[in-house]
């Protein structure tokens, strides 16, 4: 179940937000490519206020979700990453990932992600996977909505 709804990107919707900071500060990533499901890859300005949030604490929690299920039927996979800016000196490789995993997604090269172009590749590393578990779900529902927690290896 993580990894499918991880790897339908383009009708999955991605939040993040800093722990313990303020909920205001959530943002949305519209499109983000999947490499093994630990890492996930993402195109934005460093000018943008959760590129800048990312630069002072990197330390942020990921939801994906997709929004079109009716209620009552979703299905979320949660996580705890560090993200951070990619390096020049690993532009290229990570271009080439984010790039290459999903066909359908527009491509940038690395030429595209450095100084002084506007946009730069982030990446977020996850250190805890987490699905949302419905209260009525028949091998480990309780009663409420809870989380499990999962472990995933590359």
């Amino acid at each position: 179940m993580a990894s499918a709804c991880c790897s339908a990107w383009r009708p999955a919707s991605c939040h993040y937000h800093w722990p313990r900071g303020n909920l205001a500060q959530a943002r949305a990533i519209g499109c983000f490519t999947p490499d093994a499901y630990i890492d996930f890859y993402w195109v934005s300005s460093s000018e943008a206020l959760h590129s800048q949030n990312i630069a002072r604490r990197p330390d942020i929690s990921i939801v994906v979700f997709d929004s079109r299920v009716p209620i009552g039927a979703a299905e979320a996979v949660y996580m705890s990453a560090r993200a951070e800016e990619i390096a020049d000196s690993d532009l290229e490789l990570c271009a080439e990932i984010y790039s290459g995993r999903l066909p359908e997604a527009r491509g940038f090269g690395p030429e595209q992600l450095r100084a002084p172009a506007l946009l730069r590749l982030y990446r977020a590393t996850v250190a805890e996977h987490s699905i949302l578990i419905r209260g009525g779900d028949p091998d480990h529902g309780r009663g409420v909505d809870s989380r499990m927690t999962l472990t995933l290896t590359r």
